[in-house]
């Protein structure tokens, strides 16, 4: 047996209800964001702190700098090839 939309507004409604108040900002949060259809990754990136971790070094960032370049190139290694090589 199939539940209506009817049915499970109330059913919402009803488990709301049901919350205790200790958590009830945790749930108009995420009420909110499921009204407004906003995409959680973004929220969780756009409300995230700054990285306060300084400058990378050099070996970070030529590492990544090559890691970009494989990407832009298409030249990746598989997840599979990965493990292969790690004898996994």
């Amino acid at each position: 047996m199939s539940i209506t939309r009817v049915e499970e507004r109330e059913e919402a409604r009803l488990l709301v209800e049901r919350v205790p108040d200790a958590d009830l900002t945790a749930l108009v949060h995420i009420l909110r964001r499921l009204a407004t259809c906003e995409d959680p990754v973004l929220a969780a990136f756009e409300s995230a702190h700054e990285d306060d971790e300084g400058e990378l070094s050099e070996e970070t960032s030529a590492a990544i700098a090559e890691s970009r370049r494989a990407a832009e190139e298409r030249n990746l290694v598989s997840a599979e090839e990965v493990l292969r090589q790690l004898g996994l």
